[in-house]
């Protein structure tokens, strides 16, 4: 399954962060263009849509990676770095006649784009034949999806479609999966969180049962053990930054408009300070006062110090489509009687599984998106 991914830049998690990358990929995908994209096939052919959004995110990220914190030698000239970066994003290719000269009509087309303006704009193109009427007007029939809402949202340009379709995928595809490995990651470490997730998904999802919202809103300690997950490696390099637009006082010093400013979250879940023994993976700490699971004494989160999907009006857009894409991911994994593909052979194993991880601790690499800094060689073993 794996092998395909070995072309790609950058240090990769392979075998197992290559299945939970296509998973990735397909979720994000069925999200935002209500199609799958193909990418749970065993291989994946180098030339396939799927592949190529994993290889140009990966060549993007590496890039930023390198550059974030160095000396921008790029706005001079064109560093390697900055070729692999456009290279990553950019793919100059032409539409088909057919499609240049209905999409025309609705937008601007310019003979060369971005890859993955190119591919947005296919899925556009085919939601607007698909909601297209006689009369040339835009309608919604029975349930919606993402793409058809933003199409019908009269306060949004064409332009402004295509970019929240494409920031939204981009960012939904590292992101999600390397939080789900850290997820699994830290339960495999920890079996006592484990078991007490495994107890509690069997109380809301017993066999045979459906996973909707109201049984994922009930899951308290499954969202406690994504959280803590994000305490320990937060997700995203350093936290949210804001450009301030007016005077502030910060600790007594007078902090201008329009100076950039950078809460570092990432050091800050770390601390004693804000959290008792910072170092633990304890998701007790996440449960409310009240909470019929929660008998820990430990002190109540703090409520702004872990933000890893920003606050206020510009925090991520893609927050609840993240934590469901993991929440529904680690319940699969340990409610019982679900087949899963993630071995290198393909071979179907089940759900229902206890979770260990045996070898050397796994670090962090801040890549925009932090991510596994070794394979994630986890075991799964059938419970009795």
């Amino acid at each position: 399954m794996a092998k395909p991914f070995s072309s790609m830049p950058g240090p990769r998690s392979l075998p197992f962060f290559g299945a939970v990358l296509q998973y990735s990929v397909f979720a994000i995908a069925t999200v935002c263009f209500n199609t799958r994209l193909g990418s749970l096939q065993p291989t994946l052919p180098p030339d396939s849509e799927a592949f190529l959004m994993f290889a140009s995110s990966a060549a993007m990220f590496e890039a930023v990676q390198k550059t974030m914190f160095a000396f921008p030698w790029y706005q001079f000239f064109e560093t390697p770095l900055y070729k692999q970066f456009v290279k990553g994003k950019q793919e100059c290719t032409r539409f088909n006649f057919f499609t240049y000269k209905y999409l025309k009509r609705f937008f601007y087309i310019p003979k060369k784009r971005y890859f993955l303006f190119r591919i947005a704009m296919k899925y556009i193109n085919q939601t607007l034949v698909q909601l297209k009427t006689d009369n040339n007007q835009l309608s919604v029939n029975g349930d919606t999806y993402f793409l058809q809402n933003v199409l019908n949202n009269s306060t949004l340009t064409p332009e402004q479609v295509v970019d929240i379709t494409i920031d939204l995928f981009t960012a939904g595809i590292d992101s999600t999966a390397n939080g789900l490995c850290f997820a699994i990651y830290n339960l495999a470490k920890n079996s006592k969180a484990q078991d007490r997730l495994y107890q509690e998904i069997g109380k809301m999802c017993p066999p045979g049962s459906n996973v909707t919202a109201d049984v994922i809103d009930k899951c308290s300690y499954l969202k406690a053990c994504v959280k803590e997950s994000f305490r320990l490696q937060f997700p995203v390099e350093g936290g949210t930054t804001r450009i301030l637009k007016s005077d502030i006082i910060l600790s007594g010093y007078l902090v201008p408009k329009g100076t950039f400013v950078a809460m570092n979250h990432q050091t800050m879940c770390l601390q004693e300070q804000y959290f008792d023994q910072p170092d633990q993976f304890l998701p007790e700490r996440w449960l409310r006062h009240g909470d019929t699971c929660n008998s820990s004494s430990l002190r109540p989160a703090p409520p702004y110090v872990m933000l890893p999907f920003g606050f206020g009006p510009r925090m991520c857009i893609g927050r609840r489509f993240a934590e469901q894409e993991i929440y529904l991911a680690l319940l699969k994994v340990y409610m019982c009687s679900y087949i899963m593909h993630v071995t290198c052979d393909n071979r179907e194993i089940f759900g229902n599984f206890a979770v260990s991880y045996n070898y050397e601790d796994i670090e962090m690499i801040n890549r925009v998106f932090t991510m596994p800094d070794k394979p994630l060689r986890v075991k799964f073993e059938k419970r009795h």
